[in-house]
């Protein structure tokens, strides 16, 4: 499992030529040869073979032409085709010269190539401490442009040599680079590399049996990555966890599931791998042997597709559980085990290898001395290998250190830079505050003159209102009052003249209530309602929604005035003009805002400017506020109000 996400982070980072920025060098006579090669056919061994033989020729030609540039390209080329091949050998000579002439040319982006082609092949050959190498040459170049280093690309090496060192048995150095990869990412959405990184944090926690945070990192692995492919060899991964758990039921339930997906039917090798771990979890879980002739056919599959892989592992299972019960099988798939590792130069699985074999060969002194003499080799070639990647790493740490060094002291001085154009700036940043202060002052300033101003016209208006009232009820309406006795004493009395005076009076006395001191302070909403009251009779009906809803204590005084006047008006134009039989007032309150909606049901009117409509909307205006006035014959009337 581990070797497919090695290859998909490997196939993810490897060359683009179609992307990567050509040598400036003049291409024009080559640039034909070149286009046809990069035309080349990629897809089967006969079209790599035949490629070669295309290159070799444009290479001979290039080499006599003293054409660098097009010798770069085609180095490219063909040890990509070569490495397809297999042919490592072929493949790493050719990337050695690829790496020398990009370093000749000067080539950033063909240096970072040829260093990621040798670190695969490095790879492939099982040349760790190379292979590290120049992924950390990779990271060198790409840190160095400090004005667009590339995080995503720091971190997929990251990746990579976090793998080797997992592989190398320094769990605690991938560790901290598989943290510090994460780190470079966390503003990026590579969930590719994440995913990769969660799950080689898992295989760390794993072999250090810490199987709860390798089920932590599984999980999110899984939960990150975008490949369906890899979520299914990640939840595979995750069964054998449950079987190292003792798990057997939840194991088999993950094997069953990653099963039933299409993909997994379409590689034949994962499919035996995660058949043969299911049906190993079932012989654990029963010690039934029957499931040892599922293990064999799966074998013999192994065997005529050449998976080695499998093999190795479907021997191992079969070792382990023979080791006691059948001497003679044990012995059998242990030799097959180790035999298969060292073909395949699997250090780890040799040592396991031999590690069983020495127990069942207890009894054989002569044997076991052989195989106890292999182990210690290969344990001392494992622990040179390892103290090697050590050494490397810190070589890494160090000179990443000292660039990060370098890196602080380049900010300080920029830094420094800074803090000096700050400070040759500050005097003017502070003049234009205080330029903008006295600007915001005398708005401000200007703005609540206005507003005092207004407020003074609104409060001026109620008081004038208030004395023409008082006016008209001590003086107008009195005298009135005192012809109207008069006449009404005298012998001879005109009585339509004593009419007329009864109406001027009446309405004397309406123009006096209407206009009259308002105690708005207390109880507003209750003086509200006796106004609405005060206009209800057997035809007419007064519904009021939401009035009780508005603390009307925090509402300004003056609006308050305003509002009921403008009320007020409204009803009496109603009374007056619109033979309504109702009337429906409501109320709401948005934010600092009071909202009041009046609909009637009268015959409406044509909408003039007329003036009781002309005080409502003076009087909203005075108070900066908003009304909308509706209406037309037949249609009732209806005013909405914002204060």
């Amino acid at each position: 499992m581990r070797l497919s996400i090695f290859c998909i982070i490997l196939v993810m980072i490897s060359c683009k030529p179609k992307t990567e920025s050509f040598p400036s060098e003049d291409l024009s006579k080559s640039g034909s040869r070149y286009s046809q090669i990069e035309r080349l056919p990629s897809k089967s061994n006969a079209d790599f073979h035949a490629g070669l033989e295309i290159m070799n020729e444009a290479l001979a030609q290039a080499i006599e032409e003293n054409n660098d540039s097009l010798q770069l390209l085609i180095f490219k080329r063909k040890s990509y085709f070569l490495y397809k091949l297999k042919m490592m050998d072929s493949a790493k000579v050719v990337s050695y010269k690829y790496k020398q002439l990009a370093q000749k040319l000067k080539d950033t982006a063909f240096i970072s190539n040829s260093y990621k082609r040798l670190a695969r092949i490095h790879s492939k050959q099982h040349q760790n401490d190379s292979s590290f190498i120049y992924h950390s040459d990779v990271i060198g170049l790409l840190k160095s442009n400090k004005a667009n280093m590339d995080s995503v690309q720091i971190a997929q090496n990251l990746l990579n040599m976090a793998i080797i060192l997992e592989e190398s048995g320094n769990d605690a150095e991938s560790m901290e680079l598989s943290l510090e990869a994460l780190e470079l990412l966390k503003n990026f959405a590579d969930s590719i590399t994440k995913a990769s990184l969660y799950n080689n944090l898992a295989i760390i926690s794993k072999s250090e049996s810490d199987y709860p945070e390798a089920l932590y990192w599984y999980d999110k692995a899984i939960q990150t990555t975008p490949v369906e492919k890899n979520r299914l060899l990640y939840l595979s991964n995750v069964a054998n966890v449950y079987r190292y758990l003792g798990d057997y039921d939840r194991s088999e339930e993950l094997c069953r599931q990653v099963l039933d997906h299409d993909l997994i039917h379409k590689d034949g090798s994962e499919r035996i791998r995660v058949r043969a771990n299911l049906a190993y979890s079932k012989w654990l879980r029963t010690k039934d042997v029957q499931y040892e002739k599922e293990l064999l056919d799966l074998l013999d599959v192994s065997k005529k597709e050449g998976y080695l892989r499998e093999q190795i592992e479907i021997h191992r299972k079969l070792a382990w559980l023979y080791a006691e019960l059948n001497p003679e099988k044990g012995k059998y798939h242990s030799n097959k085990f180790y035999s298969l590792a060292r073909e395949a130069n699997k250090l780890d699985e040799q040592i396991e290898g031999l590690k069983i074999l020495m127990k069942q060969a207890r009894e054989d002194s002569g044997e076991y001395k052989r195989y106890a003499t292999r182990y210690i080799y290969l344990k001392d070639s494992l622990e040179t290998s390892k103290k090697g990647l050590t050494h490397i790493f810190g070589k890494y740490k160090f000179d990443t250190q000292q660039n990060r060094e370098e890196l602080a002291s380049l900010k300080m001085k920029e830094l420094e830079n800074e803090l000096e154009l700050r400070k040759s700036k500050q005097q003017n940043i502070i003049y234009i505050g205080l330029g903008v202060i006295s600007i915001l002052g005398f708005i401000v300033v200007t703005v609540t003159i206005r507003n005092n101003y207004k407020r003074e016209k609104v409060e001026e208006v109620y008081r004038t209102e208030t004395r023409i009232s008082k006016k008209l009820h001590d003086e107008v309406a009195n005298d009135l009052y005192q012809v109207m006795n008069q006449m009404d004493k005298a012998e001879s009395k005109q009585v339509h003249i004593i009419d007329n005076l009864e109406q001027i009076y009446q309405k004397t006395r309406d123009i006096s209530r209407e206009n009259n001191e308002l105690n708005v302070e207390k109880d507003f909403e209750e003086s509200l309602a006796d106004l609405f009251t005060a206009y209800k009779n057997e035809n007419l009906n007064v519904i009021t929604k939401g009035i009780n809803q508005i603390n009307w204590s925090e509402v300004d005084i003056l609006k308050k005035r305003g509002l009921y006047r403008v009320l007020q008006e409204l009803m009496t134009n109603m009374a007056k003009h619109s033979k309504a039989d109702l009337v429906v007032l409501s109320f709401k309150k948005t934010n600092w805002k009071i909202e009041v909606i009046y609909k009637d049901n009268g015959v409406g009117c044509e909408l003039a400017k007329n003036n009781g409509l002309l005080n409502v909307e003076n009087r909203i205006h005075s108070l900066n506020g908003k009304i909308t006035l509706v209406s037309s014959t037949g249609k009732g009337f209806k005013a909405s109000i914002i204060i």
